[in-house]
């Protein structure tokens, strides 16, 4: 019995690290973005009215500052206004980057994940929303 108690805790840790990578998918480095999108100041009423392409260029600035870490999510909603992405439910605030779908592009998004209890942003990250 013993014997099984380390197979059944790294199997746990196996499943947990595949459900995490699951769960967030494939995330875009800061040096990518910049690279792709180049950087602008982030500026939150800009970010509201922006198109995708804009908001592309202001998230590098938003993602090193960790503007909203610790903010609620109707702190973002009201900040940002509504999320025109989509992360697994709607009350995770998720915003366009580009729209990939219409250049046979890859689809990228500005997520803000929420801590364990989904309380408040624990992290903001550029997420593959989908694929040419």
């Amino acid at each position: 019995m013993k014997s099984l108690i380390p197979v059944v805790v790294i199997a746990g840790l196996v499943f947990y690290s595949s459900a995490h990578a699951y769960k967030v998918g494939e995330k875009m480095p800061i040096a990518a973005a910049e690279k792709r999108w180049g950087s602008q100041p982030f500026l939150a009423e800009r970010f509201r009215t922006a198109g995708p392409g804009e908001r592309a260029r202001m998230v590098v600035d938003l993602v090193r500052k960790r503007s909203f870490v610790g903010k609620s999510p109707s702190e973002v909603f009201e900040s940002l206004g509504r999320p025109d992405g989509h992360f697994f439910s709607d009350l995770v605030p998720a915003y366009l980057l580009n729209e990939g779908w219409k250049t046979t592009e890859d689809t990228w998004q500005l997520v803000f994940l929420l801590g364990a209890k989904g309380e408040t942003v624990s992290e903001a990250i550029i997420h593959k929303n989908c694929c040419p």
